[in-house]
């Protein structure tokens, strides 16, 4: 898509040049000139391609999300004796230890940021909306395991 709009932007760039050789009036067509080429560069900078970014919190807020969900899955399975309910994170968890489970969960983070890039340059409004999806769903961990830890808390406080 970049090369349609580097092609159309050197169609009107060539046109501007024709115009100004063959005219009479030459300051005239300069200014009508320097139209064209600002119409093309205004053009070019709004294609959703060329300007597509995500909102520049995401990678951090995700990295946050993921770090908070790893520390607080540790304070439950060392501190409290819980289990992971992520079923294929158990079984990494069981063969290879927190080790593994730290290098799993670093594995799902950068699958997951180098995918939304990919979308990026496909689909702007699409890498959004699963930049917001991800960040989202990875907090619904978090917030169960803050849940529980609060809950233990409470219930120790109140029959102790």
């Amino acid at each position: 898509m970049i090369d349609s709009v580097s092609h159309y932007s050197r169609q009107r760039a060539e046109r501007a040049q024709r115009m100004m050789t063959y005219s009479a009036q030459p300051q005239a067509t300069a200014m009508s000139a320097l139209t064209i080429l600002a119409e093309g560069a205004r053009e070019a900078m709004s294609n959703d391609t060329v300007r597509a970014r995500l909102p520049r919190r995401f990678a951090p807020a995700f990295i946050a999300v993921s770090l908070a969900d790893l520390v607080l899955t540790w304070v439950i399975l060392n501190v409290h004796f819980g289990s992971e309910a992520n079923p294929i994170a158990n079984l990494i968890l069981s063969k290879a230890g927190f080790p593994g489970l730290t290098l799993f969960k670093a594995a799902v983070v950068a699958l997951v940021l180098m995918t939304t890039h990919a979308v990026l340059t496909q689909s702007p409004a699409a890498a959004r909306r699963l930049a917001i999806f991800a960040v989202g769903i990875s907090a619904v961990p978090v917030v169960w395991s803050l849940h529980l830890l609060l809950s233990i808390r409470w219930f120790v406080w109140m029959y102790s």
